[in-house]
């Protein structure tokens, strides 16, 4: 049986730990300098391509965004082999119901490359910036996923040219 010092005191360190554990970001910059970017999309439904929404399209439309706003888009190969070039990681995740309705979540990750010290190329990479959207739809809305990519994609525009001035 617990007493009412030990209750509060179970209470009290409950409270403290909600408290640290809240989000706190700490970081400061982190889409200072970039210029070159490839870019990954993973998690689309191949049947939405009836709808015409496919990886492909959803790349090249991405593409466009990105160049449009002064990026540089090289291929995930490219990105391998260069120091100085960033990801952006578009992931799709979906439920579907019964009813003919399903539930996605649109993330948007940029992740930059972090050199291992004494292996010559080798990195981990870290993320540095994310957003996301989450909704609901019928099958024949997929647009509502193609929207969701677009308004990630000017939040992240618009928070890189505040960082770098534009």
């Amino acid at each position: 049986m617990i007493g009412k010092v030990q209750y509060c005191v179970i209470v009290l360190l409950s409270l403290l730990s909600f408290i640290s554990s809240a989000d706190t970001d700490f970081s400061h910059l982190t889409l200072q300098g970039i210029k070159t970017v490839a870019i990954q999309i993973e998690g689309i439904n191949p049947d939405y391509k009836r709808y015409d929404l496919d990886q492909e399209r959803l790349l090249q439309t991405t593409e466009q965004q990105l160049n449009k706003a002064g990026f540089n888009i090289i291929s995930l190969s490219e990105a391998f082999k260069m120091e100085e070039v960033s990801l952006i990681k578009i992931s799709l995740d979906e439920i579907k119901s019964d009813f003919g309705f399903s539930t996605f979540a649109v993330r948007l990750d940029v992740k930059e490359k972090i050199p291992l010290p004494r292996r010559e190329g080798a990195f981990i990479s870290a993320t540095i910036w994310n957003a996301g959207i989450h909704g609901s739809m019928r099958h024949d809305e997929v647009n509502k996923i193609r929207t969701a990519v677009a308004e990630l994609l000017t939040k992240f525009i618009n928070e890189h040219h505040q960082q770098n001035n534009f």
